[in-house]
């Protein structure tokens, strides 16, 4: 079972919603500016992989940038 927990006092655009099967949908979400700060993350980490796709991926490499 693969779940995420959303912060609270975020707001978030739904972009696209796609069916899975009988129990689960693939939500698509972007972030937009909400009214409400309640709480201060820190700063935001973007993570991107590359390498070789496939079941393989021992050339693979992921980065994350802060900013």
């Amino acid at each position: 079972e693969c779940e995420i927990l959303l912060p609270a006092a975020r707001c978030f655009q739904v972009v696209a919603c796609l069916p899975q099967g009988s129990d689960m949908n693939i939500v698509q979400l972007k972030e937009i500016d909400s009214p409400v700060k309640l709480i201060e993350l820190g700063p935001q980490i973007t993570l991107s992989s590359t390498g070789a796709s496939g079941s393989n991926n021992k050339g693979a490499a992921a980065s994350a940038t802060v900013g």
